[in-house]
């Protein structure tokens, strides 16, 4: 887990009605890209984008199928998903083409979504929230492709990864007192967008809401050790290592620590 400390400066972006505009004032041309909250119309996109991201299986892994496709079935079904005219709840098809344990991660990636981000979906809002997560997409202009994403919430400190259907810390019991932080994951770009800079864009303004938005002096969040570039990048951001943290986490992820050297 790592942590970043951070300052209020010029934020990068502008809300206009429901997206986020203006957020290119870290780059020096116009390339075409547009951010935004998400509406529920642009989950099964996300869902794939952070399938072909983080949720790769081997061809013809049916244990991973068979665990993906439970774990999709057994959640609660969160009340913002789709509903059919009888008011039970439906799920849009996954995407064409792929192995039975992509699509059935898909399926959990999708509900997952649902889960986190819950009532934003239907009034999108940049505020913090003990309940939901803020989801932030970044889109051709043009085509509306779905290139880039990244999520921001307030976790609990005690270094322990969130799981898909994680508890929001509003129905946990906090009787030991442990502190809530604001929390980035599921940050990621599409393989042909990747080392453009668009996870530097995308790091950059979370960190603004956090500072301007949340009023929060820091950022943390998990890294893949095995993921050499995520890890350069927080590195050049200026993120520390919090590793009082490490044995609460996966043994592939670093937890965060502190200091004052890096700056948001």
């Amino acid at each position: 887990k790592l942590r970043k400390r951070g300052r209020r400066h010029r934020p990068p972006i502008a809300l206009v009605d429901t997206k986020i505009a203006a957020w290119d004032d870290y780059s020096s041309t116009d390339d075409g890209l547009v951010l935004g909250l998400p509406t529920i119309a642009d989950l099964p996109d996300v869902a794939s984008l952070l399938g072909e991201c983080f949720f790769r299986t081997a061809d013809g892994d049916d244990a991973a199928a068979a665990a993906a496709a439970a774990a999709a079935a057994s959640y609660f079904t969160p009340p913002t998903m789709p509903r059919d005219a009888l008011g039970l709840p439906t799920m849009p098809p996954p995407p064409l083409g792929g192995e039975p344990a992509a699509r059935a991660r898909w399926r959990v990636a999708y509900k997952g979504l649902h889960w986190r981000v819950g009532g934003r979906l239907h009034a999108p809002s940049l505020a913090s929230s003990l309940e939901t997560s803020l989801l932030l997409v970044a889109q051709e202009a043009s085509s509306r492709r779905t290139v880039g994403c990244a999520e921001l919430s307030l976790r609990r400190l005690d270094g322990r990864l969130p799981g898909e259907f994680a508890v929001p810390p509003l129905f946990m019991d906090n009787g030991g007192g442990v502190p809530v932080g604001a929390y980035v994951s599921n940050l990621c770009a599409a393989p042909d967008y990747r080392r453009r800079g668009l996870g530097t864009r995308l790091l950059h303004t979370c960190e603004w809401v956090v500072a301007s938005e949340w009023a929060l002096p820091a950022v943390h969040l998990h890294v893949d050790m095995a993921n050499d570039a995520a890890r350069a990048l927080y590195t050049r951001a200026g993120y520390e290592p919090l590793p009082q943290y490490d044995a609460a986490g996966s043994p592939q992820l670093r937890a965060n620590y502190g200091g004052d050297r890096g700056r948001a």
